[in-house]
C-alpha cells in the first residue's frame, strides 16, 4: 500500500481504537465500502478515467475479487438509525454496503456496454507510485 493510503487507513484504525477505548456510553463505527459514485461523473474521471472516455473499466481488481458498493447518501441513513436506535447499534462496528460485486458485474449493471480491462498485478503495483487510486483495488 502506498504512503498516502497507508497513512489514511492507519489513521482510520487509530480513530476506531480511540472511539472504542474512550469510555463513551454509546458509539457506532460505520465502515463504508467503495462509493457507487466513483463510477459516475464527476468522480469517475479521478478513479476510472478510461471509463469516462471510452467505456472501458480499467481496474487492478483481480477477476474474482468482489467489493461492496454504497451510495454516499446511504451513510446518512445508517448514521441516523444508529442515533435513533441506540440499543440496537451501540458498541458495534458495521460494514455498510450492498451485495459484493466483481468488476464484470459492476460493468454489467451500469446500463451501457462496458469493456473490463484488468491491469496485471505487477503493472498495477508500479502504477500506484503515480496513481494512489489504484492501491485500494489490489
Amino acid at each position: 500500500m502506498s504512503g498516502i493510503l497507508k497513512g489514511y487507513f492507519e489513521g482510520k484504525g487509530a480513530i476506531e481504537d480511540f472511539v472504542r477505548s474512550a469510555g463513551f456510553m454509546h458509539w457506532t463505527i460505520h465502515r463504508p465500502p467503495v462509493f457507487m459514485t466513483n463510477y459516475l461523473p464527476p468522480s469517475v474521471r479521478d478513479y476510472f478515467p478510461a471509463l469516462a472516455e471510452s467505456y472501458t473499466l480499467r481496474t487492478a481488481m483481480a477477476l474474482e475479487k468482489r467489493t461492496m458498493l454504497l451510495y454516499p447518501d446511504d451513510i446518512g441513513r445508517f448514521a441516523a438509525a444508529a442515533l435513533v436506535e441506540l440499543g440496537r447499534f451501540s458498541h458495534r462496528v458495521i460494514e455498510i454496503g450492498g451485495e459484493a460485486l466483481t468488476a464484470e458485474q459492476v460493468a454489467r449493471v451500469n446500463g451501457r456496454e462496458i469493456v473490463v480491462d484488468h491491469i496485471p498485478r505487477d503493472v498495477a503495483e508500479r502504477l500506484t507510485l503515480s496513481n494512489p487510486q489504484i492501491d485500494p483495488q489490489l
